[in-house]
């Protein structure tokens, strides 16, 4: 993604970004094709998140990270040192820029692989010289014919926890964080959360990965680089 030429748009521009399969480089299904949207916010909106109505299944779907550190939760923009900034875009890929800490840098990248799967690869720098440690949270709303719609928290066949989205027509989709599980601070019943613990070395970068285990999911790793 280093040709791409690099932008800085805030949330007062006018924009509208949206994630969707490229047909030239992923499978496309024309009749099911499901289509996220990009947000970046300001003040007390989230600072980063995804949304999708499922193909008009829902009447919106977020997805919205959370860091918790120090004691401290950081989603809104007023929390972030820099809120995010959309720095690339093309049809099926976007990315932002922003600072969580002083010294902690976000890159966050979204990828459709195809119709039905969409991935996330976040990247924390850390330019100080002593390690910080923190937690990574993805908080999610379902919103139908104006009422929230009940979220769970479930065990999966190969160890762990993942978040259901609920049980929509014909699709079940899950949100699964490799390594993660529930904290002791995962919401409730009808706001529950699924996230991972990550280090960031001094000087050094931690990427949170997003690769699809299957159809309708999201699925991401920590990894230390």
């Amino acid at each position: 993604m280093k040709t791409l030429r690099h932008w800085q748009i805030s949330p007062t521009d006018p924009f509208a970004l949206r994630l969707a399969a490229d047909a030239r480089l992923s499978q496309t299904d024309y009749l099911d094709d499901q289509v996220w949207e990009v947000a970046i916010g300001q003040g007390d909106e989230p600072a980063l998140a995804l949304h999708t109505k499922y193909g008009s299944r829902v009447g919106l779907a977020s997805l919205v990270p959370m860091w918790l550190h120090a004691n401290r939760i950081i989603y809104q923009a007023q929390t972030y040192v820099q809120p995010p900034q959309i720095t690339v875009f093309t049809p099926g890929y976007i990315a932002a820029e922003a600072k969580i800490l002083p010294q902690l840098a976000l890159k966050a990248e979204h990828i459709a692989f195809d119709s039905h799967t969409v991935g996330a690869l976040y990247t924390l720098r850390n330019d100080s010289n002593q390690s910080i440690t923190l937690r990574m949270e993805l908080f999610a709303q379902v919103g139908m014919m104006g009422q929230p719609q009940k979220l769970a928290l479930v065990t999966i066949a190969s160890g762990g926890h993942a978040l259901s989205m609920g049980n929509l027509d014909r699709l079940a989709p899950v949100v699964i964080v490799e390594n993660g599980g529930i904290g002791s601070n995962s919401g409730s019943a009808t706001s529950p959360k699924i996230g991972v613990n990550v280090t960031i070395p001094a000087q050094g970068e931690t990427k949170i990965s997003g690769v699809p285990l299957c159809i309708q999911r999201i699925f991401v790793s920590p990894c230390a680089g």
